[in-house]
């Protein structure tokens, strides 16, 4: 018999186990073996999600090449984005030189309020992170913010944010 299970640690840990067992291995004796996997259950998840995350550029990347419309480009990539991640909302919000912006595109989840087309000024983006931006895409390169110390809860933003009952 063999398997894969989890093991629970006194100090609160987990560890996934591989196991193998076998009767009767020497007259009246059974042996059993555990081998520690987690470290190779940690790279799997990692590469599973390099896997979803490459799938995704992908879908988004054959869905552009299907039209020149912006506007449908947009749409699928938070649509994509939103399905992926498994989220509420996505959405993409063009700044404007005062920081101030605009929800140009967006994928709402049921019982939520679009804010599509709604002009927004969220403090948790200034002009230090707008600076980092513009460097950023200047340099084509990925930048990506946290700001979730800051601004943890959504009406801290001025985001209108609370969902609809449906």
């Amino acid at each position: 018999m063999s398997g894969e299970f989890r093991v629970y640690r006194p100090d609160g840990t987990t560890r996934e186990t591989e196991f193998s067992a076998t009767a009767n291995f020497i007259r009246g004796s059974h042996l059993s073996i555990l081998r520690d996997i987690s470290d190779r259950k940690q790279t799997e998840a990692r590469l599973q999600q390099q896997l979803d995350r490459e799938q995704l550029v992908t879908q988004i990347t054959d869905s552009i090449r299907q039209t020149l419309d912006l506007d449908q480009i947009l749409q699928v990539a938070v649509d994509q984005v939103r399905r992926f991640l498994q989220t509420d909302r996505v959405i993409i919000f063009r700044f404007r030189s005062d920081w101030q912006g605009t929800v140009v595109a967006e994928s709402v989840g049921p019982g939520w309020t679009a804010i599509l087309s709604t002009t927004l000024r969220d403090p948790c983006f200034g002009e230090e992170v707008g600076i980092a931006l513009q460097q950023a895409v200047s340099q084509s390169k990925l930048l990506l913010v946290s700001t979730a110390g800051q601004c943890s809860q959504v009406h801290q933003s001025g985001w209108p944010s609370h969902p609809v009952n449906t």
